[in-house]
Order: structure tokens, then sequence, then C-alpha cells
């Protein structure tokens, strides 16, 4: 382990040691929970979380969004900001989860390891 990532778990623990571990209260799929992200791009938490969910209106399944026109996704997380680059963005996220699973669903990665997930979605010789 190198001396940064060493002095963050030394932090990690302390901190929770001293303010425990927050509650995750109804966490979402990580799939939506990663499409959050996406919208949380250069947005506060307000604009995002309306964003997602004229998304979510708009396109009920993520099958329905991968293959609406990318306008239509552009418009419905328009208060998000940037919504030309982040609908593409999202798209092609779509896309190379289908090709790579054989289905819109990212529910097997929380039994992966931490460094496995890393490995999946920083360094996967796919490109997105």
């Amino acid at each position: 382990m190198d001396t940064l990532a060493a002095k963050t778990a030394q932090i990690t623990h302390i901190l929770e040691e001293v303010m425990g571990i927050p509650p995750r209260n109804n966490p979402l799929p990580p799939l939506d929970a990663l499409i959050l992200t996406i919208l949380s791009q250069n947005t506060n938490d307000r604009n995002r979380d309306t964003a997602y969910q004229r998304l979510r209106h708009r396109f009920p399944t993520w099958e329905d969004m991968l293959h609406a026109d990318v306008r239509d996704i552009a418009d419905a997380i328009r208060p998000a900001g940037l919504g030309n680059q982040k609908s593409r963005r999202i798209q092609d996220i779509l896309r190379w989860i289908e090709a790579r699973y054989g289905k819109l669903n990212l529910d097997g990665i929380c039994a992966m390891d931490p460094q496995e997930v890393m490995d999946t979605f920083c360094h996967s010789k796919e490109s997105v």
C-alpha cells in the first residue's frame, strides 16, 4: 500500500471512530447512482435531482433511454446543465453496460472486490 493510500485509510479510520459511519438511507441501485453522478457534474444537488426526476419520468426504463433520441435526453436533463454532453455520455455508458453485461443493470458490481470495480470502470480497455 502506498503512503497516500495508507494515510487515507488511517484518516478514514479515525473519522469513522470519532463520527461514526453515516447511514445510507434508501441507497439507489448502482446504475441509478452512476447516472446521478453524471448529472451532478457542474451543478448543485437540487438541479441534479430535478434533472434525474425529469429523466426518469420521460424515460421510465433504461432501455427507453438507450434507444431515445439524444436530444430528448438533453431536454430532460437540461436543469443540470451541460445537457448535450451529458446526454451523449449517458447513452454511451448505457451502450457500454449493455455490451459488457448483456443487460442494463450494474447490481453485480456490489459483489465485486472494490479494486476490481475500479479496474473495470477506470481502466477498461473498452472505450465508453
